[in-house]
């Protein structure tokens, strides 16, 4: 899936995150958070660049107005005039790659493909992988996604042959998906349920559109 805005004539279509458990307004600051974390520090926007606009094209066309804008920013700015497309994946799994590389300061983090290893040499705990989608889950038909399948074909052989032993499939929290769910491979792996653990982790944008967590402070 696409994010970002698209220009028709003098109207604006914004392709926004989708979340229900958000407004339009909510939507495009997880689009921001996203944009963050997604670009090197020479691309980003501060909190006052990203109020100032009613939507996407709004917010980066006023930055071309900030004197100290950078000139890799203005270039991508002026190239965007008629659109602006992010590979929301791709985003999403840059936002959570952040998150896990400051919360496992003592942890060798790497990101690859759609995936995030976390090891740490120092322990003796199994090493961690991470599958990370912006997906809707439906947990009533959740092996019937065929992202989902391949991905859970995927851990089955990570388990099955390597040293990770521990696997999380991480989606964004939605109204009916608020808590980890563990899943049990039963034939897909050759080790015992108590061997390995591979969990369903909603992942919550709440923090990010908190108006009293807005400013400066980090959000992931």
């Amino acid at each position: 899936m696409k994010v970002g805005y698209m220009k028709k004539g003098n109207k604006v279509v914004e392709y926004l995150p989708p979340n229900c458990n958000f407004s339009k307004n909510g939507k495009r600051d997880i689009f921001f958070k996203l944009y963050k974390y997604y670009v090197d520090e020479s691309m980003r926007l501060s909190s006052t660049d990203i109020q100032n606009g009613k939507d996407i094209y709004e917010v980066f066309k006023n930055k071309m107005q900030d004197k100290n804008i950078s000139k890799r920013l203005k270039t991508f700015i002026i190239n965007s005039q008629e659109s602006m497309f992010f590979d929301l994946d791709d985003m999403f799994l840059h936002l959570v790659y952040e998150r896990v590389k400051r919360v496992n300061p003592n942890s060798f983090v790497s990101l690859m493909d759609n995936m995030i290893e976390i090891r740490d040499d120092a322990s003796e705990a199994t090493p961690t992988l991470l599958y990370v989608s912006y997906l809707k889950l439906d947990k009533r038909n959740f092996f019937n996604n065929t992202v989902v399948k391949q991905q859970v074909e995927n851990l089955a052989k990570k388990i099955n042959e390597t040293d990770i032993k521990q696997i999380f499939l991480v989606y964004p929290k939605q109204d009916d998906f608020k808590k980890h769910i563990t899943l049990n491979l039963l034939e897909k792996v050759r080790f015992n349920f108590d061997e390995y653990r591979v969990k369903i982790v909603p992942y919550s944008f709440s923090f990010c559109i908190n108006k009293k967590l807005r400013g400066e402070r980090r959000c992931a």
